[in-house]
């Protein structure tokens, strides 16, 4: 049995009772998103646990870590990038699964289109324009590419 195959399973045999528990004490949650570009084109991911739509990149924030600390370590673990240089463009907040979950957002330009994936977590890269982003994508992309286009107005 692999260690991809048992990680896998692991995330979908908890995710019933993480959700219960969210259920009960309802807890507040860090999170951080990383819209990473080169040139034109914008890296959207889909994952192997949750839902199956595309959406940027990120993680939680664990008590005591700094958010940008957590983007470069997410990055670097799910997708084997290396980055120089991140700008916090904005932040919302959710209470989706009934945990209260405030995420701040990154963006990062990137010098060339290589990663590799972490197949645990990740089960799909892909660069895609701005006109050209997939349909099925998480309700999230579009306001954090909001937020992108704000803040390069400001």
């Amino acid at each position: 049995m692999s260690r991809r195959f048992f990680l896998q399973s692991w995330y979908k045999l908890i995710t019933p009772y993480k959700k219960i528990y969210w259920y009960i004490f309802r807890p507040h949650v860090r999170g951080v998103k990383c819209l990473l570009q080169c040139e034109d084109k914008f890296l959207l991911v889909k994952h192997t646990y949750g839902h199956k739509l595309w959406t940027i990149p990120g993680g939680k924030v664990k008590k005591n870590e700094i958010s940008e600390g957590v983007v470069l370590r997410e990055i670097k673990e799910e997708l084997c990038i290396g980055l120089d240089n991140i700008l916090m463009i904005g932040s919302y907040e959710t209470s989706a699964d009934f945990r209260y979950v405030f995420v701040e957002v990154f963006h990062s330009k990137i010098p060339e289109y290589k990663f590799t994936i972490e197949p645990v977590e990740i089960s799909e890269v892909g660069w895609f324009r701005l006109d050209e982003l997939p349909e099925n994508r998480f309700y999230v992309v579009n306001k954090i590419f909001d937020m992108l286009r704000e803040n390069e107005r400001s």
